[in-house]
């Protein structure tokens, strides 16, 4: 059995089976240090290699899930996580929540039969789920591409998908937080900071907004979606903009 810490490391290599994870961004957002972290793929890898998938680690790259066999690996994270309280898959909003995480983490198509397995549900009842997925994604001109024998993925703008993702306020690592505490008290302080600095004020709602919507953006960017636009602002609020920029870059 893993413990819990090792169930969220599953969840989210799970979840990004297709991207190495960054073993110190791991360790963050499971609350441990890099070694503790070595220490748990080590029992997982040990534990996990006679369900049909391997934990592979490669320098400068990371973690990533190696599957020998689709099926034993699913019946294994099924009897693994099925009872964990962060992946309630007989709550349909848990269920729409892990779509949309899946899709909008997912670099290229994934499957609904993938899906069905990965929510441990039935086909008829993830159609269901897709419906509300689509009307989601219809207030932000977004739209499902389906392909034969590819799956279905997200298209449409950078920036509408950004803003679905804030507003919906989807996690994008482990189903949970969009990124970890510390990580948006880091943000928040270093935004509070620059405006302190330069003496301009917004309200406590816009500044929790303006959280949300640089940590989406630090997270797509750290998986190469890139928004690419030119923005036309007054120059003191462009120069607000880019000492934010450079601080929080620094510290991510």
């Amino acid at each position: 059995m893993l413990t819990k810490r090792q169930k969220q490391i599953l969840t989210i290599l799970d979840m990004n089976q297709q991207t190495y994870m960054n073993g110190k961004n791991l360790a963050s957002q499971v609350g441990c240090s890099v070694k503790t972290l070595q220490t748990d793929m080590k029992i997982m890898r040990h534990e996990m290699l006679k369900s049909g998938v391997d934990i592979i680690s490669v320098p400068s790259k990371g973690y990533i899930l190696e599957i020998h066999d689709l099926e034993q690996y699913n019946h294994y994270k099924q009897k693994e996580l099925q009872n964990d309280s962060t992946c309630d898959f007989n709550d349909q909003s848990s269920r729409i929540a892990y779509i949309l995480n899946r899709l909008f983490t997912c670099p290229s198509y994934i499957k609904s039969e993938q899906l069905a397995d990965e929510m441990f549900v039935s086909r008829s009842c993830l159609s269901v789920d897709m419906k509300i997925v689509k009307k989601i994604l219809e207030k932000y001109d977004l739209t499902l591409d389906a392909r034969p024998n590819y799956g279905i993925k997200v298209s449409g703008f950078e920036q509408n998908m950004r803003e679905c993702i804030t507003k919906e306020q989807i996690a994008l690592t482990s189903g949970t937080l969009l990124v970890e505490k510390n990580q948006l008290s880091l943000i928040t302080n270093i935004i509070v900071e620059t405006l302190m600095a330069s003496k301009y004020r917004i309200s406590d709602v816009v500044l929790q907004n303006l959280v949300i919507h640089v940590s989406v953006s630090i997270q797509r960017i750290k998986k190469e979606f890139i928004l690419k636009m030119y923005l036309i602002m007054k120059e003191d609020k462009k120069v607000l903009l880019q000492k934010n920029s450079r601080k929080i870059s620094k510290s991510f």
